[in-house]
Formats: structure tokens, C-alpha cells, sequence
């Protein structure tokens, strides 16, 4: 994941990482191109309560298939990718992982 021309920088929890590996080609460069958006305008995601409280969630499509990318803002208007996914089971899983995290 690249730094945009702003200054702000993209830093990646491992399993988003490995997620984004297993993807194909195309959709990890639709991913990229949806997180230089989310850079250019890191309010843009939909911000959630509860559990989730100061996570946002970017939703978009590919090939008739909802994608979400769930991230935090950091100090400095950096971003931080804590989950990707179909929206199945998304918000559960990702709630899972921060509370063992």
C-alpha cells in the first residue's frame, strides 16, 4: 500500500494483508484505488457505534459483490486497514478479532 502525494500513510494489520494477497489482481487494484479514496477524504467511511465504537467502514463494489474495508483514522490523518471483506459475517468477525487483539 502506497502514501498518497498528501503526506498521509496506509499501515495494514497482518491479516489484512493476507487477505489482500488471496485476492485476484483486479480486485487488489480496485482495493488500492478505494484506499487512496479513503485517504483523499478519511471521513468518508461510515463511522459505527457500539462495539466498534471509532471504526469506519468503506463499502463498495466489484463484479455485482459488496466489498467492505473497516479502518481507524490515526493521528496525523494516517489510516490503519483493520478488516476486509463480503459483508457476511463482517462486522461480527472483525468485532472478534479486535477484542483478541
Amino acid at each position: 500500500m502506497s502514501s498518497p502525494p498528501t503526506g498521509r500513510s496506509v499501515s495494514a494489520l497482518p491479516r489484512v494483508l493476507r487477505i489482500k494477497k488471496k485476492w485476484p489482481a483486479d480486485l487488489q487494484r480496485i482495493l488500492d484505488a478505494e484506499v487512496q479514496k479513503i485517504l483523499a477524504n478519511p471521513l468518508r467511511g461510515e463511522p459505527k457505534k457500539g462495539a466498534l465504537a471509532g471504526i469506519r467502514v468503506h463499502k463498495f463494489i466489484h463484479q455485482q459483490q459488496l466489498y467492505l474495508v473497516g479502518y481507524q483514522i490515526e493521528k496525523g490523518g494516517g489510516i490503519c486497514l483493520l478488516a476486509l471483506g463480503s459483508h457476511e459475517n463482517f462486522y461480527r468477525n472483525m468485532q472478534k478479532y479486535l477484542k483478541a487483539r
